[in-house]
């Protein structure tokens, strides 16, 4: 008996079964669809027996149709984080401001304390830095606090000045003629009243003797560093009104 020969309407699989099997129901072998195997026109179907349903020849298998992969993630490293070198470079500059603000500021500082006569000094012609020095005698002191006073005067005269060369001015009037009186080549005066405690820096503007520093405070004790401070403020000023 020959075989009917067909394929799937669902994998297109060839297969073949016996025409006695013509117009039944089967289970695809391939694709287990259910399919209904083709008449045999003008065929004489013997009776009903075992069916021999099989498989043909295999039909390619159409290639199986896979999802695309997502794209790979990028492995090339991240770009570095700039570096701490920065804040280093940073750290350093602020040292260095720092320490030229250190040792500027002395000066500065110097500068500031000059009092407003001081912008007189730009109409001054200072030729020389000669200073003459003036002690007003104390009339509230007693002989032994007058006499530590002028001791104590003396001796801060050498230590910033190299002498002890000065003019005591016995009252009042007697300061007032020695700061008149002006010699030519004297750049300032100084004057030290152990009394107010003060010392005075005396400069000639436009012809006049004019008060261009003071310092406040100046005891006994602390002539030496307070001359010290006005021989740095009078060469400071002869600068100015160079």
């Amino acid at each position: 008996m020959s075989d009917i020969k067909f394929e799937c309407s669902h994998c297109k699989q060839h297969l073949a079964c016996e025409e006695q099997d013509a117009g039944k129901q089967i289970q695809c072998p391939a694709c287990n669809q259910l399919i209904q195997i083709p008449e045999v026109s003008a065929a004489i179907v013997p009776p009903a027996g075992p069916s021999r349903l099989h498989i043909a020849h295999q039909a390619p298998k159409a290639p199986r149709e896979t999802a695309p992969l997502p794209p790979e993630e990028s492995l090339e490293p991240e770009p570095r984080r700039p570096r701490s070198w920065r804040w280093a470079w940073r750290l350093g500059a602020y040292a260095v401001l720092a320490a030229v603000l250190v040792i500027a500021w002395p000066k500065l500082t110097k500068l500031r304390e000059l009092p407003k006569e001081a912008s007189n000094v730009s109409k001054l012609s200072v030729q020389t830095l000669t200073v003459q020095f003036a002690m007003i005698d104390s009339t509230t002191m007693t002989s032994g606090e007058s006499s530590e006073a002028k001791a104590k005067f003396i001796a801060a005269l050498k230590e910033n000045y190299g002498h002890e060369n000065y003019t005591a001015c016995s009252s009042p009037q007697a300061f007032d003629q020695w700061v008149g009186q002006w010699p030519i080549g004297t750049g300032y005066k100084l004057a030290y009243n152990p009394d107010k405690a003060e010392v005075t820096i005396w400069c000639r503007i436009e012809g006049r003797p004019t008060i261009v520093k003071n310092y406040l405070d100046a005891k006994a004790d602390k002539l030496t560093d307070i001359l010290k401070q006005a021989k740095e403020g009078i060469q400071i000023l002869s600068k100015m009104g160079s």
